[in-house]
């Protein structure tokens, strides 16, 4: 019975991951206020995607930083315009998936998917 739930809920979150999320390559592209709670702490910024690339535009503890990524090459730039530094990180890095929610989602998605077909191949 728990095995048909996982599969289940993984099933749906790869409805979600092709239909709808934002870096789906069937897409035109979108722009999108965006809301994240962290610590207790509101961050807003906006976030506007196209094809496998995406950025996302935040002010977080009174800085402006973007985040620019690009799915294809599995890397993303982290901008810190105040203090005109730029650093590249990989997607999987500890650094993008503390910070970036699609990274993350993505990352999660992919472990979990592979335990599922260890558990396949086991039955």
């Amino acid at each position: 019975m728990r095995i048909k739930f996982i599969k289940s809920f993984i099933a749906a979150l790869i409805l979600l991951m092709v239909v709808g999320c934002p870096t789906n390559p069937t897409t035109k592209g979108f722009t999108a206020d965006m809301v994240q709670k962290v610590n207790n702490q509101n961050i807003e910024g906006k976030i506007f995607a196209k094809e496998n690339e995406y950025r996302m535009d935040i002010k977080e503890r009174g800085e402006d930083i973007s985040i620019l990524v690009n799915r294809e090459s599995g890397k993303q730039k982290i901008i810190i315009h105040s203090r005109k530094t730029a650093q590249e990180v990989l997607n999987t890095s500890n650094k993008s998936l503390s910070n970036n929610p699609f990274e993350s989602f993505y990352y999660s998605l992919k472990k979990v998917l592979k335990l599922l077909m260890v558990m396949n191949v086991r039955k």
